[in-house]
């Protein structure tokens, strides 16, 4: 017997006729080369070029920053004179394309926290995949926090975590790390440095607030057009044929705070290029309901502009997933629809029902649920998963047919959706 409650209604329904009502017919979007254009129209704002014998004078003071006395002086004071704008380029791209020491690169990273511009957000927050140094990870994290990302909190949490490994560098580093806590924003009781658990219990409280709302740390940022030059870059990244630089994209634009990454992702999905538009879709719905909270909060209306591409069926399943991981309530209609689509198409409007649907929309879900099935598996778990978090003493959901990773990933979402209100 399958579980009683909305999916039995479901099921019922099926016996009789067809449900009236198909899927909707809708207009296929206007989609252009938004991506080519963004490009050309921010391309002069980018990050300059660093050419190899500047890039090799670079290198060499920051091993004469090394030295001691008046050599690292003269390096200190050089370095400090340098355009801001090249030297982030420059470090950023001698921390990607050489082996240096892990001295070496800690310097890089201190200048990049001291004179870094914003606009080398992107690459120094890709640098968090590639780097394994604990001790550069450290000034990596404070470089990161500097431009309002808490992207790099997590290594400090893993380092301090660790206490197996006495060695000095894991020593040193787990120093540095806790003392890197003074650059938390400021809360009222909180006195850096005084004791160690209030300034653990402050870096779990930063990083949390964090990882569910990605707003820029200490405040919002003045717009940057260094930065969105930058972004579009990383975007421009998504249309490659290898893998490891869409990666390399999806990694640091999911970790970037979200009003710098969300508006460029939200434009990229109707590009012409099907691999832009997918891996841009996709990128959204893994940044979640901190998009959604901040199209609210700056006015945007991003269902307004995703909506529409459903009409274009290569992506649909893409973008029902990005309507429904925007948490907004309002996405439903657009939804339930859907779940009288295909086997790829039910399953992403039900998926997408499960991150969004709240108790208000529940009377409607219940209408239409009762005119369609069946479902496939991963569609019946999220309905029955949904319908038990509206009404508890709905049955629970089986997972019988259902992978367990599949099953995890669902539950997770349901986690995720928090305390908001059902």
């Amino acid at each position: 017997m399958r579980p009683a409650g909305l999916l039995c209604l479901a099921a019922a329904a099926c016996s009789r006729a067809a449900p009236e009502t198909a899927t909707p017919a809708l207009p296929v979007p206007a989609l252009a080369a938004v991506l080519d254009r963004e490009l050309a129209r921010t391309a002069a704002s980018a990050l300059p070029e660093a050419g190899s014998e500047r890039l090799a004078d670079l290198a060499d003071l920051l091993d004469l920053a090394l030295a001691g006395g008046r050599y690292a002086e003269r390096a200190a004071e050089v370095l400090r004179e340098e355009d801001a704008a090249w030297l982030t380029a420059g470090l950023l791209a001698l921390l990607e394309g050489r082996d240096f020491t892990p001295e070496v690169r800690s310097v890089a990273y201190f200048w990049l926290r001291e004179r870094g511009v914003r606009g080398g957000l992107p690459r120094l927050t890709l640098r968090l995949k590639y780097e394994k140094d604990w001790v550069a990870n450290v000034d990596l994290a404070l470089a990161l926090l500097r431009h309002g990302s808490g992207a790099g909190l997590e290594a400090l949490a893993t380092i301090l975590r660790e206490q197996t490994r006495q060695e000095p560098m894991f020593r040193e580093a787990r120093a540095r790390a806790a003392a890197a806590l003074a650059a938390l924003p400021a809360a009222n009781g909180w006195v850096p440095g005084a004791d160690f658990s209030a300034d653990w219990n402050r870096l779990l409280a930063v990083q949390d607030e964090w990882l569910r709302e990605r707003r820029a740390i200490g405040g919002p940022h003045p717009a940057d057009s260094a930065l969105e030059a930058e972004v579009w870059r990383a975007i421009a990244l998504l249309r490659s044929q290898p893998l490891r630089p869409v990666d390399d994209a999806r990694f640091l634009l999911q970790r970037l705070p979200v009003e710098d990454a969300f508006p460029a992702l939200l434009a990229a999905a109707a590009d012409a290029d099907l691999y832009v538009r997918d891996h841009a879709l996709e990128t959204i719905s893994w940044i979640g309901a901190p998009a959604g909270a901040w199209s609210e909060r700056a006015g945007v209306d991003a269902l307004g502009i995703l909506a529409p591409l459903l009409g274009e069926t290569s992506t649909r399943p893409r973008t029902l997933e990005a309507l429904g991981a925007l948490g907004l309530p309002a996405a439903v209609p657009h939804l339930l629809p859907w779940l009288r689509g295909s086997a790829e198409e039910q399953t992403a409007a039900a998926d997408a029902l499960l991150r969004c649907a709240g108790a208000q929309e529940r009377a409607a879900l219940d209408e239409t649920l009762a005119r369609g099935g069946p479902w496939t598996a991963e569609a019946e778990y999220s309905l029955h998963l949904l319908r038990h978090r509206l009404d508890p003493a709905a049955a629970a959901p089986a997972s019988e047919r259902l992978d367990v990773a599949e099953r995890m990933r669902r539950d997770q979402w349901l986690a995720q959706r928090g305390t908001r209100a059902d």
